[in-house]
């Protein structure tokens, strides 16, 4: 399973999100982390920040719990706001419509 997260920003924030990024706690070993990666579509004073989080659907639960609290960090940066999504292996999808 795969959780996307986007956390579109101000240029003026950047500071405050790199410095809550280098200083969020270690995840448990299950999780896989990808990015921070960078967009530059929202306009020319914002971006967003988006990260990838891969974990075993078995510890979805826990692997939420995880990511989630990790996020709360960011609260303390006026305006921030971000989105999720659950994204599942294809085969997964699949099987659960009925076509694998």
């Amino acid at each position: 399973m795969v959780i996307k997260m986007t956390f579109p920003y101000s240029l003026k924030k950047t500071l405050d999100l790199t410095k809550r990024l280098l200083t969020l706690p270690t995840l448990p070993d299950y999780i896989i982390t990808k990015g921070p990666y960078t967009s530059n579509a929202v306009d020319e004073a914002h971006r967003s920040l988006v990260l990838f989080f891969e974990f075993d659907d078995s510890k979805c639960a826990e692997a939420c719990r995880s990511i989630f609290r990790q996020i709360e960090d960011f609260y303390v940066i006026p305006g921030f706001t971000f989105s999720t999504q659950i994204l599942g292996e294809s085969r997964e999808a699949m099987k659960s419509i009925g076509l694998a």
